[in-house]
């Protein structure tokens, strides 16, 4: 009986300290190298998670500019918008980011959501942001880079 107690005490404490990762594309997500980004910023906010977004978007070689709205026309390769969710408990820390890379009409081409758990640990936002913007990137490759993958 002791060890069935430790064992579902040891479960629920490595379940509750997972978080989750989730990231989809769209068929338009294809064959797309973008060079230039522009970032929908949540001003005062989210200063932090602008800045988390811009240097993950700068280690893929993307140009990244900033505004509170989109511009039109625009005149970057892509378009990123986020919602991130913070709480507070004994320190502020990340509970939810959801990322969305659209192409210059508003169609989205990728989406990357991450899920902190009910029993939370205190990520670092910035590494858990360029993982989420790696594997996004990930989903642009040019066909000829993803033929080459499979084979």
């Amino acid at each position: 009986m002791k060890k069935f107690v430790l064992s579902l005490c040891a479960f629920f404490a490595f379940a509750g300290c997972s978080t989750s990762q989730k990231v989809s594309s769209s068929s338009n997500a294809r064959n797309i190298q973008p060079r230039s980004a522009f970032v929908v910023t949540h001003e005062g906010r989210s200063k932090d998670m602008d800045k988390n977004l811009k240097n993950a978007l700068f280690a893929h070689g993307v140009a990244v500019s900033f505004g509170v709205s989109r511009p039109e026309p625009l005149k970057t390769d892509l378009l990123v918008t986020y919602d991130d969710s913070w709480h507070w408990d004994l320190a502020m820390y990340l509970r939810k980011l959801n990322i969305q890379f659209m192409d210059a009409s508003g169609n989205i081409l990728v989406t990357g959501d991450w899920e902190n758990s009910a029993l939370h640990g205190f990520p670092d936002a910035g590494k858990i942001t360029s993982g989420l913007v790696n594997e996004m990137m990930g989903q642009l490759k040019p066909l000829a880079s993803q033929k080459q993958a499979l084979n």
